[in-house]
């Protein structure tokens, strides 16, 4: 049986200088999306070894200021430090930068990439991984009108509190924040409705008037059972945006409470 063996720690690994002029110790260069560092001088088409790890002082940008622990970019073009965000992370500050100083610390990022924060860059995503009409998908929520069989799309759920009280419950008036189509809805009761007439519909219009939904029976209906929507019109059903979102409750007798539940996938 093959062995494994390890041909190289990875704190210290060979780089190729293709980049037409001399490499020198210290200077960072940039393979694929990581930063690394010179470890000695590397002639042009030749290979040399570069750190991927560590602290290393490296030319910063004049104007940028700076806090310790603060996230890092290499600017490729002008080959300095700088927090504006590229295409390559560099990792993170080591000691605070104040503006006039031209070099700086910064504990590299040994996997290279992006930031470890909530937001990503479509040029930080690996070539052919993703998209950016499925980036735009996965981020918004948005999609070409009417799902094609087959396709993808980022549904979100709407939720909304009912009281024991009959007449409109707003949603949205006229403030919608983009359009959307309504593809199920539900109610989580919250009363004991008693054998009572009581239903929720949703609507695109006071007065129970363009409704989406049939109305939601919560006659006889326990305390915390589920009722969803049976229909949803496909013509109302599409709310466009700054459209409105009512609920129509209506009040028979008994007691009522709960909460409307709207499930929706944004479209263009």
């Amino acid at each position: 049986m093959t062995e494994a063996s390890i041909f190289q720690s990875g704190t210290i690994v060979n780089t190729r200088n293709s980049s037409g002029g001399a490499w020198s110790m210290g200077d960072g260069v940039v393979a694929g999306d990581q930063l690394r560092v010179c470890a000695a001088d590397i002639p042009n088409n030749d290979d040399g070894p570069t750190f991927t790890s560590g602290v290393h002082e490296l030319p910063a940008a004049t104007a940028d200021t700076w806090s310790d622990g603060d996230d890092l970019f290499w600017d490729s073009g002008s080959e300095y430090l700088t927090t504006t965000a590229g295409s390559v992370y560099a990792g993170k500050a080591v000691g605070d930068k104040s503006a006039g100083s031209t070099s700086q610390s910064v504990l590299l990022c040994p996997g290279g990439g992006v930031p470890p924060s909530d937001s990503i860059g479509t040029a930080q995503i690996e070539d052919d991984a993703i998209g950016a009409d499925q980036l735009d998908q996965i981020v918004t929520g948005a999609h070409v009108d009417d799902i094609a069989d087959g396709g993808q799309s980022v549904p979100f759920v709407i939720q909304k509190t009912f009281g024991d009280a009959d007449g409109d419950v707003t949603i949205y008036n006229t403030n919608a924040p983009f359009k959307f189509r309504i593809i199920d809805a539900w109610v989580e009761n919250r009363a004991a409705n008693g054998a009572n007439a009581n239903t929720v519909q949703v609507c695109a219009d006071t007065g129970g008037a363009d409704a989406i939904t049939d109305a939601m029976s919560l006659n006889g209906v326990a305390d915390e059972a589920i009722v969803r929507a049976g229909s949803v019109d496909d013509t109302t059903g599409i709310v466009a945006a700054n459209g409105s979102l009512y609920l129509d409750v209506v009040k028979a007798g008994g007691a009522m409470g709960g909460n409307v539940y709207i499930l929706a996938v944004r479209v263009a």
